[in-house]
């Protein structure tokens, strides 16, 4: 098989646009070139930056020393709390007494509560009655005083009748007018 040669041809040159007046505010030739300079030696400064921690660490890791911290630098690292535990305990402690607290007086306090307000409250108005139900109502109590002395009437005569069929049977039986007895 026949080899290859690579030949490399060169771009030709872009025709460049003609020159127009920049508009207010646009950055010349030379300000973008200063501006993208400054990005390079800022990414660069953070490179380095990256790498030194980086390298720090790794030693740091080796040494069996805490990665050290760097600001704005996360850790996946564990780091002793910032609280020691007499200091938990002490706060438990307190929360406790605040939820016992906190409980004691919602269960003394709500009815103190009602109780204030409905002394403090205006006492409700017993609802009027209109005069056609009032008259009603008298009407009303006076049939029923009428037929309760009615019934006990009835009563007490069902009482003497009993009374007198206990105490002689034989004025149960009274002879009938007309018929020929003694």
């Amino acid at each position: 098989m026949p080899a290859f040669q690579q030949t490399t041809v060169p771009n030709p040159p872009t025709p460049r646009a003609p020159a127009t007046a920049a508009p207010p505010g646009a950055l010349t030739d030379q300000q973008k070139l200063d501006l993208h300079n400054q990005a390079r030696d800022l990414a660069r400064q953070a490179r380095d930056m990256a790498h030194s921690a980086r390298d720090a660490a790794k030693q740091a890791q080796n040494a069996g020393l805490p990665a050290p911290v760097i600001a704005g630098q996360t850790t996946t690292g564990t780091l002793e709390p910032p609280i020691n535990p007499a200091m938990i305990q002490a706060m438990a402690e307190n929360i406790s007494y605040a939820l016992f607290v906190t409980i004691a007086v919602i269960a003394i306090g709500v009815p103190l509560v009602r109780a204030l307000g409905r002394r403090l409250g205006p006492a409700p108005a017993p609802p009027a009655i209109p005069p056609q139900v009032g008259e009603q109502l008298k009407r009303i109590e006076h049939a029923v005083e009428s037929m309760a002395i009615e019934i006990e009437r009835i009563s007490e005569s069902q009482r003497y009748l009993m009374k007198r069929q206990a105490g002689k049977p034989e004025l149960a039986a009274l002879p009938r007018a007309g018929s020929g007895g003694a």
